[in-house]
């Protein structure tokens, strides 16, 4: 009699933990797979490129559900990246190759271009979407420091960028275009013309108020960045920041 008691108990034990578990996973289902995924990494890095140069990444795509896929829409965080499939419809458990293309153009440092696709199936009540990303370091003919400049009533009205040669040994900065006369431009060489000084005088009193927000660009003799603008921000004085 004892046994049968100690069975029953063991028995009403087990069913309660088996229970326990079938309520646990009720609460916390496992995440379904991807239908669309990629295969192996989602990101790479192009390395070090130089300005205006193409490079090129392909990215395999696999269907991993029982349904046909149909790749809709591509979504770049860049416009300097461009797919192209081998073909947007996924049969089951098959795969897709995008070709990623990267043209540098003017960027400089450090570039990351996102590129999101979506797709749907019969099968998907939403849109599904995945990313793949290209990482490069750009390196630019020439440096500029600062990177952008302010103008504004707790700003100095005058204020100097440097155009420094890496790639482009020779350097020239040529000349100074500015869209509006509240901004005045000086170039000055340095260090045997190695080293160029743009200094740049901002007249709050000649930005009218109805005047396009000004504009700079550099000209050079880089052959792939000849004109170079200089990120400006003009604030205006009693102007809500």
């Amino acid at each position: 009699m004892r046994f049968t008691r100690d069975a029953l108990l063991l028995l009403s034990i087990g069913g309660a933990s088996t229970l326990s578990a079938l309520a646990l996973r009720s609460a916390f289902p496992s995440k379904p797979e991807e239908p669309l995924v990629v295969v192996g990494n989602a990101s790479k890095n192009l390395g070090t490129l130089l300005q205006d140069e193409i490079a090129q990444a392909d990215f395999v795509l696999r269907n991993q559900s029982s349904r046909a896929i149909k790749i809709t829409e591509t979504v770049r965080s860049c416009g300097c990246t461009e797919p192209t499939f081998t073909s947007l419809e996924v049969p089951p458990e098959q795969d897709v190759v995008v070709h990623l293309t990267l043209k540098t153009g003017i960027n400089r440092g450090h570039l990351v271009s996102t590129t999101t696709i979506r797709y749907a199936s019969s099968g998907l009540k939403d849109f599904g979407q995945l990313r793949i990303v290209l990482v490069a370091d750009v390196l630019p003919d020439y440096d500029v420091t600062p990177p952008a400049l302010t103008f504004g009533p707790d700003s100095p009205t005058t204020q100097m960028v440097l155009f420094k040669p890496q790639m482009l040994t020779d350097l020239h900065v040529l000349e100074a275009i500015t869209s509006n006369s509240c901004l005045e431009c000086q170039i000055s060489a340095k260090a045997e013309r190695k080293t160029y000084q743009v200094t740049i005088r901002y007249r709050p009193e000649m930005y009218l108020v109805d005047d396009a927000p000004p504009s700079v660009f550099i000209k050079t003799n880089s052959k792939r960045q000849p004109k170079y603008p200089i990120p400006l921000t003009i604030i205006r004085a009693g102007a809500a920041l």
